[in-house]
């Protein structure tokens, strides 16, 4: 209890410090009124700024268009397809001599250019040097957070803006009409569509390596462990790193997953031009349109190392009138569990079913439903776990707080429903989750098929989407 201390008197009131414990007993109080936790922390920030290869995102957009562009048509319909952007040896390795020389039809020709002007009306400018890129990147805001070594890395994101030009080349008008009247619909001519997708991203070598230095994972020479460091990295992300081969610099590299990417699309007139004679004969029709495409991007990373003194408080509140407030460290609080993983995050609930406030008044013990805090992949993982006959708990490991108090409970996770072993002192109740990590990125990664697919539509719902199933018929 705190030692008593008079503070004189003002207008004939008095003043006095006094313990909560004291406090509660003075007021009379039984039910006691919600809890707020506060975090408080000081540290010294060293920052590092990566910035990635933009032309990993440019790559990036130009799959995504072909394939948006190529899966309107029937397989096979193209006998030549061409690509500007390409390799100069790419057209050698897969053609003929003669193919390279003679177009065979139908055939389809990709054009891409950049609009180096874009700039989202100035949010994506920087102009200030490496300080204003500091300063746009937040510690608190960062998907990877290892408490123990005090290093975060953040991100900050950009827009780029792409031209195409898809052009097809046919044999006959009567094709080179049907083909322009369909595509006038499937690729909605003068409109625009919107389209949320998984995508990864290339996470620089010298990020990796630097995460590996500062772990100790690096060997004299330089090496590390590649399955040590992706346990590592996912175990401290909320994003899903993998390990895999990239076709563009023909080396393995690390992938980030990023979830709900939004992709704007904005399609011209499908044109039709004039056909090309050969002495007296019309043998070369075309159908072109253009599409401006916004595209996200990595602008850089942000990897910080710090040190840091964290606290945990409550404030409680004795009533709406009392002018008393108490701050008490909530040590039992720790931010890893008995199993090592780290405090993901947290929410509250407030009883307000008559069923549990008829449970908290007779003092029986309250079962409430979490359905609300299981959603998105989370909820997925989850599923996925019960399908292959094991808990949940496997991964998840909730606790509850109750009026500073620690209570225990027990999960039913077929019904996402908690019972609360103990009776509860106040109706608000906040409920920290920690999770294994790996568990969940792995879990993802099989689920989503992250190993052999680079994009994929947000949330895997392809089936259903009108635009990405519409297919021109066969000509």
């Amino acid at each position: 209890m705190a030692n008593k201390k008079d503070y004189g008197t003002q207008q004939g009131s008095y003043y006095k410090e006094i313990s909560v414990e004291e406090a509660i007993r003075r007021f009379g109080r039984t039910d006691l009124l919600p809890i707020k936790i506060e975090k408080s922390q000081t540290m010294n920030l060293k920052t590092n700024l990566v910035v990635p290869s933009k032309y990993q995102c440019y790559s990036l957009a130009i799959e995504y268009m072909s394939n948006w562009f190529y899966k309107r048509f029937p397989d096979k319909f193209f006998k030549h397809k061409y690509l500007d952007a390409s390799h100069i040896m790419d057209q050698f390795r897969k053609l003929s001599t003669r193919e390279l020389i003679v177009i065979n039809k139908p055939a389809a020709h990709i054009t891409v250019d950049e609009d180096q002007e874009y700039n989202r009306n100035g949010i994506d400018i920087h102009n200030m040097g490496a300080t204003l890129y500091t300063n746009r990147a937040r510690w608190n805001d960062a998907f990877f957070i290892d408490r123990e070594l005090n290093t975060y890395i953040s991100m900050v994101m950009r827009q780029v803006k792409l031209n195409f030009t898809f052009t097809v080349r046919v044999n006959t008008k009567h094709i080179q009409d049907d083909v322009a009247e369909i595509a006038d619909v499937v690729f909605r001519a003068n409109g625009t569509q919107k389209h949320f997708e998984d995508m990864d991203f290339p996470v620089p070598k010298e990020l990796i390596g630097q995460i590996a230095t500062d772990k100790g994972m690096c060997n004299g020479e330089g090496y590390y462990d590649v399955k040590a460091m992706l346990k590592y990295l996912n175990q401290h992300s909320k994003f899903t790193f993998t390990y895999k081969f990239n076709p563009a610099t023909g080396q393995m590299e690390y992938y980030i997953r990023m979830i709900r990417q939004v992709v704007h699309i904005r399609t011209s007139s499908v044109l039709k031009d004039q056909a090309v004679y050969k002495s007296m004969s019309a043998t070369d029709f075309s159908v072109r349109f253009n599409t401006e495409v916004l595209f996200p991007s990595i602008k850089f990373f942000a990897y910080y190392s710090m040190v840091s003194r964290e606290v945990i408080h409550s404030i409680t509140q004795l009533d709406t009138k009392s002018f008393l407030f108490g701050v008490t460290n909530l040590a039992n609080i720790p931010p890893v569990d008995e199993n090592g993983w780290n405090w993901e995050f947290r929410t509250s609930y407030t009883l307000e079913d008559p069923v549990e406030l008829k449970q908290f008044e007779k003092k029986e013990p309250v079962v409430v439903k979490l359905e609300e805090a299981f959603k998105g992949e989370l909820l997925e993982v989850i599923n996925y776990t019960k399908e292959i006959a094991l808990s949940p708990s496997r991964f998840i490991n909730i606790k509850a707080f109750n009026w500073v108090s620690y209570i225990p409970l027990e999960i039913n996770w077929e019904t996402l429903e908690v019972k609360f072993l103990e009776p509860l002192k106040s109706k608000e109740i906040y409920f920290v989750f920690y999770m294994d990590k790996e568990y969940m990125h792995d879990s993802i990664r099989i689920l989503k098929k992250i190993d052999t697919e680079r994009i994929r539509p947000f949330g895997d719902h392809m089936k259903g989407d009108i635009e990405l199933g519409t297919k021109l018929p066969k000509i």
